[in-house]
């Protein structure tokens, strides 16, 4: 049974439950799984192929492109290709139709850009392209952010 702490209201919780503080982001002289390839899959569309040069320019800034992502960003980039097209769709057609009945229903366009969108801000946090996943790693301050500056020398007080 793993020990227990409690919580600013109480409340008890395991250790294993976070705490730890952030992660650190993987050194740039870290093992890596091979150079990486920032050349985009074939098969991306238009929009797939802009999101993958606009990601891998976003990883390779943080120092964090490795072979290994490369399929999550292939899927990532298939999904954004995907959400485009769908709204695209539904900008072209409404977000309802109405099928030879009479009956509206929603566009299953609407529907697949939905999902879409859900499947993305996951991607997107795996692969640490939003500020919550940078913060979880600890991503290094800007040496130039007053604001940073300001809040160390808060702290110090």
């Amino acid at each position: 049974m793993s020990a227990k702490t409690h919580d600013s209201l109480g409340r008890a919780r395991r250790r294993s439950q976070g705490g730890a503080g952030p992660k650190p982001l993987p050194s740039k002289d870290s093992v890596k799984t091979g150079a990486f390839n920032a050349r985009a899959p074939e098969g991306l569309g238009v929009s797939g192929t802009v999101w993958w040069r606009w990601a891998v320019v976003q990883l390779e800034a943080m120092g964090i492109a490795d072979n290994a992502d490369r399929e999550h960003l292939r899927l990532c980039a298939e999904t954004v290709q995907e959400y485009r097209d769908a709204k695209a769709f539904v900008r072209k057609h409404g977000a309802h139709i109405v099928d030879s009945k009479g009956i509206v229903s929603r566009n299953p366009a609407q529907v697949t850009a939905e999902k879409a969108r859900r499947d993305l801000r996951s991607f997107y946090s795996d692969l640490g392209l939003t500020p919550s996943a940078r913060a979880k790693f600890g991503t290094p301050e800007k040496d130039d952010d007053p604001m940073a500056a300001l809040m160390r020398q808060t702290q110090r007080n």
